[in-house]
């Protein structure tokens, strides 16, 4: 028996394995959201990483912002780019498409709608240095990124991944990573230590 999150031997073998890794990829891009979300998103947990030590917890704040939205982004990818197929929702929904799954058509659809909203800021910002776009230490502060539309992009994966496996196994899949509080241990752990 193979215990690896996403797995069954009900999905048909030559889209187990990439079912199996994409799901994998979307449990980890919701474990670096709660990150994120635990460390940066009250005004409070700000200051307490501002007052330990600000400059590598802002670098750590843009890295792990970028790296969210960038694995966010290739899950996006077409099902092919440059002649090799990428594991992406491209290649799952043609993949599935022959299972007509009820409702999945509808999640990739909007799922395809919310990739053109983000592609701008994919595209100016994080993949290219658009001379007129380019974020410098004077502008990133009030360059937002948009973590709303992303949030909806990864429950939507959660939804389109939960139904081709309902239709296959008959069961849910929870994407809830196993280490959900490591944000809130570390600010514990700064607010232990500035109180000593």
């Amino acid at each position: 028996m193979n215990s690896r999150f996403g797995y069954s031997d009900k999905i048909p073998e030559n889209l187990r394995e990439p079912f199996c890794k994409l799901s994998c990829h979307v449990v980890n891009i919701k474990q670096k959201i709660i990150l994120y979300d635990q460390l940066y998103m009250t005004d409070e947990n700000v200051k307490i990483l501002n007052n330990a030590s600000p400059t590598p917890f802002k670098l750590i704040k843009e890295s792990l912002a970028t790296d969210i939205m960038m694995s966010i982004f290739r899950l996006l990818d077409p099902e092919k780019s440059c002649g090799k197929e990428n594991l992406s929702v491209a290649f799952l929904k043609n993949g599935f498409s022959m299972c007509s799954i009820q409702g999945l058509n509808e999640i990739f659809e909007k799922l395809m709608s919310l990739k053109k909203q983000v592609e701008p800021y994919r595209h100016k910002i994080l993949a290219h240095n658009d001379l007129k776009k380019v974020v410098s230490p004077a502008t990133a502060t009030k360059t937002n990124f948009p973590w709303n539309t992303l949030q909806e992009i990864i429950n939507l994966l959660c939804a389109s991944l939960n139904l081709i496996y309902q239709n296959f196994v008959n069961a849910e899949m929870i994407f809830i990573p196993k280490q959900r509080s490591s944000g809130r241990a570390l600010i514990a752990l700064l607010k232990k230590l500035k109180e000593a």
